[in-house]
C-alpha cells in the first residue's frame, strides 16, 4: 500500500475530517495508491498508444490487494467506499505493525504510533495527488479520466485540496512516479 518515495503531503480531502474517523483519509490513501498504479501502468505502456481502457484502470485497484469484480463505475465507487470502511486507520496500523516492507513505516514505528499519527505519516509519504491526477489528465483518454474524476468525487476525494490556490500544478510527478514502484506483499 505504499510507494517507495517520500514527499511532504497533508490530508487532502475536505470530507476527511479526522484521521481517526473510520474512513477519514483512507479513501485519500486508496485514491493515491490507485492513481499511482494507473500512472505507472500507463508509463510502462507504449506512450504512442493513447489507450488505457476503464477496465485496465479498474484492474489497477488490485494494487490494494483486491480489485472490484465488476468494472462498472458504480461498482468501483462502492468497492472503494467498502475498502475504506473495512480498513480503518486502526486496522491498517495493526497490519503495518506486523508486516515488514509493504509500508513506509517499520513495524516498530507503526506499533508505537496512534492511529492519527499513522494516518498522518501514511498520507505524508504520498506524491501530491494533484500531480498524479494532472499527469493522468494528459495521458488518459477523456472518457477514462471522466470515470476516474467521478469515482474520486463519489469517494469524497478532491485531488486539488492539498495544493494551495496560488501554487501552480507540478508536471514533474511523471518522472517521480516512473521511478517509484508500489511494494506488494
Amino acid at each position: 500500500m505504499s510507494v517507495e518515495h517520500r514527499s511532504a503531503q497533508t490530508d487532502s480531502s475536505p470530507t476527511d475530517s479526522s484521521p481517526t474517523d473510520p474512513a477519514a483519509g483512507v479513501t485519500t490513501l486508496i485514491a493515491h495508491e490507485w492513481l499511482e498504479q494507473i500512472l505507472e501502468t500507463r508509463l510502462d505502456a507504449d506512450l504512442a498508444d493513447p489507450r488505457c481502457s476503464w477496465p485496465t484502470a479498474v484492474a489497477c485497484l488490485a494494487v490494494l490487494g483486491v480489485a472490484p469484480p465488476d468494472p462498472e463505475p458504480a461498482a468501483v465507487i462502492a468497492h472503494g467506499l467498502e475498502l475504506a470502511q473495512r480498513w480503518p486507520w486502526s486496522a491498517l496500523r495493526r497490519e503495518a505493525s506486523k508486516a515488514e516492507g509493504r509500508w513506509e513505516v517499520t513495524p516498530t514505528e507503526a506499533a508505537a504510533m496512534d492511529d492519527a499519527e499513522f494516518a498522518d505519516e501514511m498520507l505524508a509519504t504520498q506524491v501530491p495527488l494533484h500531480d498524479v491526477y494532472s499527469d493522468l489528465a494528459e495521458l488518459l483518454a477523456p472518457s477514462v479520466f471522466r470515470h476516474i474524476t467521478r469515482t474520486l468525487d463519489a469517494w469524497g476525494v478532491d485531488p486539488f485540496y492539498d495544493r494551495p490556490a496560488s501554487s501552480p500544478s507540478s508536471s514533474s510527478s511523471r518522472s517521480r512516479a516512473a521511478g517509484s514502484r508500489v511494494r506488494q506483499s
